[in-house]
């Protein structure tokens, strides 16, 4: 079977790349900036054409100044690839969204909403296959460009041996990037029959504070690590579990403890290569 992975150097989507690549039966094919954009329609409509399965990661992933050239990407693109999907009769779109997806309190989040209230349109309205993926804090190798937590965190400890903790109450449900790669095969494996068009929430249903974060992180330093204390606030969210459990019959692989030590490990090499390239 033939699967596009639109935003296939993200995080997630490099994840996935590997382990699609590893299965005999199914071809990846990739979609990412700089060589392709989903604000392209013709673009779009060109590489979904032969696809069995398209996996929708691409995106703007953090708030910005310019919100409509966010919601042009993140709802206009994913529209693109809706619109493809459907015009290719692609057997299955598997939509990446996030936990913010069921709030509207930013740009992003309202956008994440709109795109999955479509998705559920054209399900109901023209039968296509799709699945929504709600995932909370995803970590993991292939990190460096991101600004959540645990990538900051580390590389904080890698370089000054210290973590500036903001907001330290606040609980994640922290998912390894290759369980999260796993959450998708599986959506991409199960009939349709089981599947429903409401999102379906995927984490490890362990809820640890970004206290508890630090600590993990200092155990894979090594050594002690300066915990600066930029403020207590507290944010917050749900146990996603149950309905990924349920749905997909998924149960995370990977504790947090391995999985920081594992992103604390590659992290470690790709700075040190970094490092290195600079010294030359």
């Amino acid at each position: 079977k033939d699967m596009l992975i639109t935003g296939h150097k993200g995080l997630i989507g490099q994840n996935l790349w590997r382990y699609v690549r590893a299965d005999d039966g199914v071809i990846a094919h990739g979609f990412d900036l700089p060589v392709n954009n989903i604000v392209s329609l013709d673009e779009v409509l060109f590489a979904a054409q032969g696809m069995d399965t398209v996996v929708h990661l691409a995106g703007e992933t953090s708030e910005t100044d310019d919100p409509f050239g966010m919601f042009k990407v993140n709802v206009g693109g994913s529209m693109n690839v809706i619109r493809a999907c459907r015009e290719h009769r692609v057997g299955r779109l598997i939509y990446v969204s996030s936990l913010c997806g069921g709030l509207l309190e930013t740009p992003y989040s309202a956008g994440k909403a709109t795109v999955e209230a479509q998705l559920k349109s054209f399900s109901y309205s023209y039968g296509m296959d799709s699945v929504i993926l709600r995932f909370d804090s995803v970590y993991g190798k292939y990190c460096m460009h991101k600004k959540d937590p645990v990538t900051e965190f580390i590389k904080s400890a890698i370089i000054s041996d210290t973590i500036r903790i903001k907001e330290g109450n606040t609980v994640h449900d922290f998912l390894y990037a290759e369980d999260a790669a796993d959450a998708i095969l599986n959506a991409h494996e199960l009939e349709p029959k089981k599947l429903g068009t409401y999102p379906i929430e995927i984490g490890t249903g362990i809820m640890i504070t970004l206290w508890e974060l630090a600590e993990i992180i200092e155990a894979a330093h090594g050594s002690k690590i300066t915990m600066e204390r930029v403020d207590t606030g507290c944010k917050n969210k749900p146990d996603p579990m149950v309905t990924a459990r349920d749905q997909l019959g998924f149960k995370a692989k990977t504790s947090i403890e391995d999985g920081i030590a594992q992103t604390y490990d590659w992290m470690k090499g790709e700075i040190e290569r970094i490092e290195k390239v600079y010294k030359v």
